[in-house]
């Protein structure tokens, strides 16, 4: 399984008693999807400036092509290349950044990161790779280093049972804590045969906000669980503070898939971290004690000079003005 979470040691700000430890990703993806470019020679700057407020930090990697149009391989093998050429730069101005490998890269790029020593790696899975080759591919990321215990990798945007039990992650990051409670579901952990909440297995799941959802997958409505499922509910719930009224509404469920996510990383020894914006003012992260959070430079680089000070000591944006 994963590392422990004290194995992921922070590079930059490290006190514990913070309310808060920031993963600072480049927001690239956010970038290019608002056709908004990003400069490398700034994003040093602001890491630079707040390196003391920040816990991990990824380089800038390039993301191939134009929205909206499929991508050639010559335009990946390009992307690749800058990135690696952006890893490099920040690297020469005395920075530790996690490099990202993309599916769809050749791996060349991936076994020179490894090549390089680079002790911590990003791994990143195209939107629309079914679950067939999302598997072959991992495994054979994985493959590749013949050094497990020296190498920690994060998964981008995998924050999926089947992807995290099966791989020796490290750290992890995702939306899914608010994705699926926004479609109206939550979690529910599967049961051992000591009768204890188990977070080794696949979890259910389960809609509650009495609307009909379109999903992917399949999943149970609160309604029509049995009396076994719908006692194993109550107890989950009761853990996290929570009842069934509660999980009715979307904030009630972000807290039981935040509750659900924190029992996963110590059940699996993966450092989960929970992406989100800057400017949420909602108290539900600090309240569920989900203090490793992935903040986008694209998001932060027009802040107050200030902002990430206070927002690391608070968890909270400073008040405007």
């Amino acid at each position: 399984m994963g590392n422990d979470q004290s194995n992921v040691q922070p590079v930059g700000h490290s006190d514990k008693h913070s309310a808060v430890r920031v993963f600072l990703d480049s927001g690239a993806f956010g970038a290019y999807n608002r056709h908004a470019e990003l400069g490398i020679d700034s994003y040093i700057d602001y890491i630079k400036s707040n390196r003391q407020w920040i816990w991990q930090y990824v380089s800038l990697d390039v993301i191939p092509g134009r929205r909206g149009r499929p991508r050639s391989q010559r335009e990946r093998d390009e992307s690749a290349r800058q990135s690696y050429d952006n890893l490099q730069e920040m690297k020469s101005h005395g920075l530790s950044p996690i490099p990202v490998f993309h599916a769809g890269e050749s791996f060349y790029w991936l076994d020179r990161m490894i090549a390089d020593g680079e002790p911590y790696i990003g791994l990143s899975i195209r939107k629309g790779l079914d679950a067939a080759a999302r598997t072959r591919w991992l495994t054979e990321a994985f493959s590749r280093s013949t050094d497990a215990k020296r190498i920690k990798f994060h998964a981008f945007g995998m924050l999926n049972f089947a992807t995290l039990s099966r791989y020796p992650w490290a750290s992890a990051d995702a939306t899914t804590w608010t994705l699926e409670p926004a479609n109206g579901k939550l979690w529910l952990p599967q049961v051992g045969a000591d009768g204890e909440f188990s977070y080794r297995h696949r979890p259910i799941p389960v809609i509650t906000s009495g609307r009909i959802h379109r999903s992917k997958t399949a999943a149970m409505r609160l309604e029509t669980l049995g009396p076994t499922l719908r006692d194993r509910a109550r107890r989950f719930l009761h853990d996290a503070g929570l009842t069934f009224d509660d999980v009715r509404s979307t904030p009630g469920r972000c807290r039981a898939m935040l509750h659900y996510f924190r029992e996963l990383q110590k059940a699996l020894g993966v450092t989960i971290i929970f992406a989100t914006s800057p400017d949420l003012r909602d108290p539900i992260l600090n309240d569920m004690n989900a203090n490793c959070r992935l903040l986008s430079y694209f998001e932060l680089q027009n802040k107050p000079i200030d902002f990430l000070s206070h927002y690391v000591a608070t968890g909270y944006p400073p008040r405007g003005p």
